[in-house]
């Protein structure tokens, strides 16, 4: 029988980056309905999604940010899923401290927001850019 802590964990991890995996379909489904080539929408999903990805703690802690940078970082939602994923995944350094932000405080919760936020709004928008282009 499964520890009951752990029954259903890998699926809860895993679930978790689907999700999110996701919701970032969606951001590219709205840019290629808004852009005319593939190339126009690699060059606005990479100038976005750069400052995403890298200013965050995925790589390094965002306590040794400088403080601008660090505001960003707590709140950044990459940082949000990867503290969230250290924490299921039991890495080292999966525990925030008490005086962490409240993302990174609740850090599975705050994903949640910002996947069903995404889902919420690039969806329906993107659906309907495609059916405006499909009819002209």
């Amino acid at each position: 029988m499964a520890h009951p802590r752990r029954r259903g964990g890998h699926l809860h991890r895993v679930g978790l980056m689907i999700a999110f995996s996701f919701a970032m379909i969606w951001i590219g489904v709205l840019l290629g309905s808004l852009c005319r080539t593939p190339e126009a929408v690699q060059g606005v999903s990479f100038t976005a999604i750069f400052p995403i990805t890298f200013i965050a703690s995925t790589f390094v802690p965002a306590s040794t940010l400088p403080s601008g940078l660090r505001q960003f970082a707590n709140w950044n939602p990459t940082t949000a899923l990867s503290e969230a994923l250290r924490h299921r995944f039991h890495n080292p350094g999966g525990r925030p401290g008490a005086d962490a932000p409240w993302p990174i405080l609740h850090s599975t919760e705050y994903t949640l927001i910002w996947i069903v936020g995404i889902v919420l709004v690039c969806a329906p928008l993107a659906v309907k850019l495609y059916w405006r282009a499909f009819r002209n």
